[in-house]
């Protein structure tokens, strides 16, 4: 058995559900630690389960880590003994991911790709190279609910029958994204990149979906022919944002995984995704370089 842990917001779990999801899909009896959850990194507040079907990956027996195992403040926390019939699972290894990057001829990632039984898995996994022998089947897993907001509903129609609407996403108010070094895009990137899918697709409507909207309204106000502002940002209906961009024909991300998410589950050919060349604005170890598939265009 391989435990996936799932934590952080709605997006970084999808990774972990997809990355767990790959394993299976390999022939690994993977199941999810979704009960236990690192507060810090929390911030739509929502978890994956309550949005999607994902019955086909399991949740992990209840278990504890032992002490020489424990790195994180999670880790710390879960190597307590936690309680349940039939004693208390211990795994054998933790896997940590060190670096987004993904190359399989790395040891780390070789060790990754192909876990050893009775691993702990630890790690944002946010490469679709995880889960790159399954995509259509990821698509389906992550399946969304009906809209039920009249709003909703009558923009999504829209979308449908206009050609080209472009989704925009700017995540702007969150101070955890400061306090990864993630920052935020420039209002230069979003107009660089509405030029671009300008100049290559005719009558495009561009819909903007932000957690800042007086910023946008400042920087961007001029380019947008649209904002959706009625949906929750955190909680329960976080998720409503990313399934209206998912049904966009193109997409301008963030430097997101929510937005990633959106463009992803849509992609089909001829679909323009344009994602910011720089995914970290401050100096990291952290390599992101196979965050953004290389078909998508980088500005």
């Amino acid at each position: 058995m391989i435990g996936v842990q799932i934590k952080a917001g709605l997006a970084n779990q999808m990774f972990q559900y997809a990355f767990a999801y790959g394993l299976i899909k390999r022939g690994y009896d993977a199941r999810v630690a979704s009960r236990l959850r690192a507060s810090e990194w929390d911030h739509e507040y929502i978890r994956c389960i309550e949005i999607f079907d994902l019955s086909q990956v399991r949740e992990l027996p209840r278990y504890r880590l032992p002490a020489r195992y424990t790195r994180s403040h999670l880790l710390q926390r879960l190597s307590r003994a936690l309680p349940g019939k039939g004693g208390l699972k211990i795994p054998e290894s933790v896997i940590y991911e060190e670096n987004l990057k993904f190359e399989m001829d790395s040891p780390l990632d070789r060790r990754t790709y192909t876990p050893e039984q009775g691993s702990f898995m630890e790690g944002a996994w946010q490469s679709e190279q995880h889960f790159c022998g399954c995509k259509s089947e990821v698509k389906d897993l992550f399946s969304f609910p009906a809209l039920e907001d009249s709003r909703n509903i009558e923009l999504a129609d829209f979308i449908g029958s206009h050609g080209n609407v472009v989704s925009v996403h700017v995540r702007k108010g969150h101070d955890y994204q400061i306090s990864l070094g993630i920052g935020t895009c420039e209002p230069s990137y979003y107009r660089e990149a509405i030029e671009t899918i300008r100049s290559q697709r005719e009558g495009c409507y561009f819909l903007l979906f932000s957690d800042n909207h007086a910023w946008c309204k400042e920087h961007l106000g001029d380019l947008i022919d649209q904002t959706v502002s009625w949906n929750p940002i955190s909680g329960s209906g976080s998720h409503i944002d990313m399934q209206l961009m998912s049904l966009c024909r193109h997409h301008i991300i963030a430097n997101s995984s929510y937005s990633w998410w959106a463009a992803w589950l849509s992609e089909e050919e001829g679909t323009i995704i344009i994602a910011p060349e720089k995914w970290l604005v401050t100096e990291s170890d952290w390599s992101t370089d196979h965050i953004v598939p290389d078909r998508w265009i980088r500005l």
